[in-house]
């Protein structure tokens, strides 16, 4: 089961000893232990995938009942992790992506040197979860053919992505064969939360960061964007590609005004490495101080999926109008 933002199980069930205890659950003074303690019990039903990131926050004094608020209904994920950000109780997660040669990694580097930030490149984490000796390993050469092991033993990902560049189906069978990528990702953040000083700053830098859902779990998503005559040159410098092969990655990546909207900030990157470092600077400097005084927004992610969501519920009512009007 997965939750989404908004929504709050509500079967959670007590049995009280007695009606101070019902008062301390309404007003949020009680935790598990506690109420335990009075001998009351409380029921919670599977909060899924939010649950390692509530138990994390419930285990800090100030907030020890952020689980049973939750599956209660008296609070969302976002209030809550909003709470936990005034009190410092939880590290700060910044969501990052971008357009293809933007400066998505200068931007991460940035923060680790001068804000000693903890930076995730999902890339990387993902090209673990195929490596020698791994299922996804076996898979991969199971749907592409042993052409794809380079001469040290691992997958040559040129080589496979030459193979599914451009062609949707054949990348669907990539992702499929690697695994379950969201989930790894999800775990990633989760253990941040639990296992980060209160006051750290971590970073998730993915491509595909926005579409997936994985903003969901960040409190921010930033994104880095450059214009093609910009990114060319880099792309060719940086991957040894001729104009002809990073012209063909620049068409097929994804525009960054396609994600702009579900944006919390937007760096553009085409200008000198001093103005894109001053700017770095001066956006984590507001950010922050925004997150220590309680007074972060909401992220324009959440309105952006739900738009996303009407969006696709319209096109299905539409398609079953339209097989019902045919069939008629």
């Amino acid at each position: 089961m997965r939750l989404v933002e908004g929504e709050t199980p509500r079967d959670v069930r007590y049995v009280f000893a007695s009606d101070a205890v019902k008062i301390d659950v309404a007003t949020g003074a009680a935790s598990d232990a506690d109420l335990r303690a009075t001998g009351a019990s409380v029921v919670l039903p599977d909060l899924g995938d939010i649950d390692a990131e509530l138990e994390a926050i419930a285990r800090h004094p100030l907030r020890p009942n952020a689980r049973i608020a939750y599956a209660a209904g008296q609070a969302t994920l976002t209030t809550i992790r909003a709470a936990a950000r005034r009190n410092r109780q939880m590290p700060f997660v910044i969501g990052l992506t971008g357009s293809i040669a933007a400066g998505k990694s200068l931007l991460s580097d940035q923060l680790v040197e001068r804000r000693r930030a903890i930076h995730a490149n999902a890339d990387t984490l993902v090209h673990r979860m195929y490596d020698p000796g791994t299922a996804g390993f076996d898979r991969i050469v199971a749907e592409f053919g042993d052409e794809v092991i380079g001469t040290d033993g691992i997958i040559d990902r040129k080589v496979i992505g030459n193979k599914v560049f451009g062609n949707r189906e054949r990348m669907s069978a990539l992702t499929t064969a690697i695994g379950d990528i969201s989930q790894m990702i999800h775990d990633t953040i989760d253990g941040w939360r639990a296992e980060l000083p209160d006051d750290a700053i971590a970073v998730m830098e993915a491509v595909n960061l926005i579409e997936p859902g994985y903003s969901e779990w960040c409190d921010v998503t930033w994104l880095v964007a450059c214009e093609n005559e910009t990114a060319l040159p880099r792309l060719m410098a940086r991957n040894s590609f001729t104009e002809e092969e990073a012209m063909q990655r620049i068409n097929g990546a994804r525009d960054w005004r396609d994600r702009a909207p579900a944006a919390d900030r937007i760096f553009h990157n085409d200008g000198t490495l001093e103005e894109f470092k001053a700017e770095i600077d001066a956006a984590i400097a507001e950010t922050t101080a925004w997150v220590d005084a309680g007074e972060l927004p909401k992220s324009r992610w959440f309105e952006w999926r739900r738009e996303q969501d009407k969006l696709k519920a319209a096109e299905t009512a539409n398609e079953a109008g339209s097989g019902s009007g045919g069939d008629a």
